[in-house]
Parts: C-alpha cells; sequence; structure tokens
C-alpha cells in the first residue's frame, strides 16, 4: 500500500514540473535548441551579432532561460 502512495506522489511531482515548465516557457515546452532555430529563421534576427533586433537580447543565452519569451510570440 504504501508503495502505491509513493508513485502516486511522485507522479504528481512529476507532472507539477511539466506544468511550471510550460508556463515558464511558453505555450509548449521547448529547448533552447529549438527555440534559438525559430530564431534563426526570422527577419528580426542579427545573424551577425546573434540578436535579437525587437529586444536586443542575445540570443544563444536567452533562448536557455525558461523564464523567457520571444517579445513577437514565435515561441
Amino acid at each position: 500500500m504504501k508503495l502505491n502512495a509513493a508513485e502516486d506522489f511522485l507522479l504528481s511531482i512529476k507532472q507539477d514540473i511539466a506544468r511550471m515548465a510550460q508556463m515558464y516557457s511558453g505555450s509548449k515546452f521547448m529547448s533552447g535548441i529549438e527555440r534559438l532555430n525559430i530564431c534563426k529563421e526570422c527577419d528580426r534576427y542579427n545573424t551577425l551579432l546573434k540578436t535579437c533586433k525587437e529586444c536586443k537580447c542575445f540570443m544563444p543565452i536567452k533562448v536557455n532561460l525558461a523564464g523567457e519569451n520571444c517579445p513577437i510570440g514565435k515561441w
């Protein structure tokens, strides 16, 4: 009986972490690589400086920060 309760508890924690990841990374969880690939296809991405022309952020860093979002809603 105790094992089932522990399994239920761990499943609950896993689900909570997944929900938090979605909250902090936009509408769905994306890795930094996925986000950066979206940026690289955007006309607002400065390829030479690796920055966003909208928010002026250095994108190789920003895409890995879970609480950050694309300023024009692409991720």
